[in-house]
Formats: C-alpha cells, sequence, structure tokens
C-alpha cells in the first residue's frame, strides 16, 4: 500500500472557483480527489490547480480533467488530452508530495 499524496488543489470550472481539496491518490490515468463532489456531476471538464515545491521553488501546476466518479466524500478524474505534460505532472506529484501550500501553513 503507498502513502497518500496528500496534495492541496484548487478545483475551477473555467475561471469560476468551484471548491479546494486534496489529491490523495494518482495514477498513469487519474486521481482521486477529496472534496465537497456537490459541486460535480460525472462527464465535467475542470481544472486542477495546485503548487508542488521542488527544490525550494514553488512551481505552479494546472490540468484539464474530466470527471468519472463521484462518491459523498470526493471526486475520481481522468486526465484529459494526456500527453508528455500530463505524465511529467502526474511524476511530479508522487516526487514532490510536500506542496507549498503544505509548507506554508506548517511554518
Amino acid at each position: 500500500m503507498h502513502e497518500p499524496l496528500n496534495i492541496a488543489v484548487d478545483l475551477y470550472s473555467g475561471k469560476k472557483y468551484l471548491t479546494s481539496g486534496m489529491a490523495n491518490s494518482a495514477s498513469i490515468s487519474g486521481m482521486y480527489i477529496a472534496c465537497d463532489s456537490s459541486h460535480f456531476l460525472e462527464g465535467n471538464e475542470i481544472q486542477v490547480k495546485y503548487e508542488l515545491n521542488a527544490d525550494d521553488v514553488p512551481q505552479k501546476h494546472n490540468m484539464l480533467v474530466s470527471v468519472t466518479g463521484l462518491s459523498e466524500n470526493g471526486i475520481l478524474v481522468t486526465f484529459c488530452n494526456y500527453d508528455n505534460n500530463t505524465f511529467c505532472n502526474v511524476r511530479d506529484m508522487i516526487l514532490y508530495k510536500n506542496t507549498y501550500y503544505e509548507k506554508r501553513i506548517h511554518n
């Protein structure tokens, strides 16, 4: 069993902020985000925005995803337009679990 990612994310529909959550797990095809799922319907395309702290340098990321599953406590999403950039984003999520947001809270 692997450790949860626990990466703080913000979820948007276009430029409209919907809610915040925590990306708990990620795979090559998608991820699970713990959040208030009442903002979503299956099939919605949303933006997932987050920051990772790589070598003490905050790096902003933005990925387009499609909601494929809903639960009371979160959403399951798959990546849209999967390309090298998406692969690198997922790799970085796994390598740099501690986000700039988490570091800022704990200091």
